[in-house]
């Protein structure tokens, strides 16, 4: 057996003395630290419960402080483990930051979800449209009085002017009632025969009873009967109404120079007269006189503005005071002037 100098022995003792010192101190301040003989502080292959302060070690003697079982029996360093080397282990960062399972640097920088407020804010809408000229001048609603005036007989007048022999649309007339019973005083010269009425009209310058014109030509005629004044313009005659003109009937006595276009000769008991637009005339030295329409007169037409009357069961036509009956003649439809008289 082999011979161990004393100084030798004195180091062995002095090591084991200064370990079973520091046995308790090692394990507690390996703890604290996260330190150990290895890594994660496990047990060695092979060997049974490490007593405290680390065992297991080949040479059966206790760890030195800060060194684990490893050849050379060296103390490791305060915080080093059973490395060759015996570096100083820095603490382990097994504080894991929150929100992560794994080591490692899981702590994400928090994004930036803030966005910035978006331009939502939109400009008013321009709506408001600039005025107009929406003002719009007044209308001119403003209609000139209707003459309303009816003439006698019921006559209402037209306003579009027809031709030479327009006829309008076969129309029942008004009923003319006279004030007191009449009756026929002469026997007519045609016997009576009904047929419907229909007003006739003399070319577009003869107006009907009644018309009203705002002006006349300039070839109308003055005219005074019995010291009133009249105008007479192609075959009618006008009379001042208001600030116009109104047509009436010929008066008897007035006379013209030319007769009209259009008139016709109705012979009565060898007497020629002049018929035009319900007028009759004679004929003097001078020209042509109005007069009151001969008993026996038979025309063909009857102007616009005449009524119907019954007397005995029999219709008879009355224009401007004047009766006619209904006759034929030769064929054509016709009116012969009758007397009628009142009871």
């Amino acid at each position: 057996m082999k011979k161990h100098s004393p100084k030798w022995m004195a180091t062995v003792l002095l090591s084991a003395t200064f370990i079973m010192i520091l046995d308790p101190i090692v394990p507690a301040f390996a703890q604290r630290h996260g330190g150990g003989g290895h890594p994660g502080g496990g047990q060695h292959s092979g060997d049974g419960g490490r007593p405290p302060g680390g065992g297991g070690h080949p040479g059966g003697g206790q760890r030195p402080p800060g060194g684990g079982g490893h050849p050379g029996g060296g103390q490791r360093p305060p915080g080093g483990g059973g490395h060759p080397g015996g570096g100083q282990r820095p603490p382990s960062n097994n504080h894991r930051p929150p929100g992560g399972s794994h080591p490692g640097n899981n702590h994400r920088p928090p994004s930036n979800n803030h966005r910035p407020p978006s331009n939502n804010h939109r400009p008013p809408i321009n709506n408001h449209r600039p005025p107009g000229n929406n003002h719009r001048p007044p209308a001119n609603n403003h209609r000139p009085p209707v003459n309303n005036h009816r003439p006698p007989v019921n006559h209402r007048p037209i306003t579009n002017r027809p031709g030479y022999g327009y006829r309008p649309p076969v129309a029942r007339p008004p009923v003319f009632r006279p004030a007191r019973p009449v009756y026929v005083y002469r026997r007519p010269y045609h016997s009576y025969y009904y047929h419907p009425y229909r007003p006739y009209y003399w070319g577009p310058s003869w107006h009907p009873l009644g018309f009203v014109v705002a002006a006349l030509a300039t070839t109308a005629i003055a005219i005074a009967v019995n010291n009133q004044h009249y105008h007479y313009v192609n075959g009618v005659y006008y009379e001042p109404y208001n600030s116009s003109y109104r047509v009436i009937p010929a008066p008897v006595g007035a006379s013209i120079t030319v007769l009209p276009d259009g008139y016709t000769v109705v012979p009565v008991s060898g007497v020629s007269y002049y018929y035009y637009g319900g007028a009759y005339y004679t004929r003097y030295s001078g020209g042509y006189r109005v007069v009151g329409p001969p008993v026996g007169a038979v025309v063909v037409n009857l102007p616009d503005g005449a009524a119907e009357a019954t007397i005995s069961g029999n219709r008879y036509l009355v224009y401007n005071n004047t009766y006619y009956q209904p006759v034929v003649v030769n064929g054509a439809n016709s009116y012969e002037v009758v007397d009628i008289r009142a009871r």
